[in-house]
């Protein structure tokens, strides 16, 4: 007998239902992720593509043609359904294609659904407006011998916290590390600091992130990891410094849960020396 779907989409044909691209641009880097609903088929039998459009003035175009382009002047990018934009995507469009398959996995050439990006790709977040307020000239100043050092802090946010059950006035687009994580890094060059000091660090994204990109911007840092009360690890802190000023002699990390236990219990808390990355 045949299966009760297969019978079903034989009888009411399958369909792209629902098909919507984020509302925000596209970003060079950044996972460019649609919502999807099929009718009358399985969720995963479908053929994604997607394409690569010319935009002039007013919007999206067609013009030119030639090798490995298509009628319209589009170049095919991708066959999946998620694609991330990359350098050569700027200052185009993007297109998607979705054709909807038997339950068989089957191509019967049913027609397609398309959507357009919201505007051309671009190749990084714009820079928000910033208001600094002045606290005055400091105390300490080169004539007088002192050494002046500026100092920028930053909650990142762990990234199992990033989620939209957390933050659900943010899309989720930008919640995900690769996005995040280039905002992040412009916001911490841009700081021009000489030490940073970042709070609820990820062990993998330090590791494979943060500390090679620091590095090539002339940083050493160390990472703390964040002990829970059962001897567990989330995430830690890290402390970066400008190698040209400084060079690291030593480090301890004094955990806040152990003095807060040994302040409520009346007893002295020793200082925790923890081998830091």
């Amino acid at each position: 007998m045949e299966d009760d779907e297969i019978r079903k989409a034989r009888r009411l044909g399958p369909s792209v239902h629902r098909l919507h691209l984020p509302k925000a641009p596209p970003i060079v880097g950044v996972e460019y992720t649609p919502r999807m609903m099929l009718m009358h088929t399985p969720q995963d039998c479908y053929a994604a593509t997607w394409f690569r459009v010319p935009v002039r003035p007013g919007g999206p175009g067609v013009e030119g043609g030639g090798v490995g382009v298509d009628t319209d002047g589009s170049v095919v990018v991708s066959h999946n359904l998620a694609y991330t934009p990359t350098p050569e995507d700027v200052d185009h469009a993007l297109r998607l294609e979705v054709r909807p398959l038997e339950p068989s996995g089957r191509d019967i050439g049913l027609p397609a659904k398309r959507v357009e990006s919201a505007g051309p790709v671009i190749s990084s977040f714009p820079r928000p407006q910033r208001h600094w307020v002045g606290r005055g000239s400091p105390a300490c100043s080169i004539e007088s011998g002192c050494t002046l050092a500026r100092v920028a802090t930053f909650n990142i946010l762990s990234q199992p916290l990033a989620t939209p059950a957390f933050h659900p006035q943010c899309p989720p687009w930008a919640l995900r590390w690769p996005f995040r994580w280039r905002v992040l890094l412009r916001e911490l060059t841009d700081s021009c600091a000489d030490v940073m000091c970042l709070q609820e660090v990820d062990w993998e994204a330090f590791d494979e992130c943060i500390r090679p990109e620091l590095s090539r911007a002339g940083f050493d840092g160390v990472f703390a990891p964040k002990r829970t009360r059962r001897g567990g690890v989330s995430h830690g802190c890290a402390t970066f410094f400008l190698r040209a000023k400084w060079e690291l002699s030593g480090c301890a990390a004094l955990p806040l849960a152990a003095l807060a236990d040994g302040a409520a219990s009346g007893g002295h808390t020793e200082r925790a020396k923890w081998e830091l990355s």
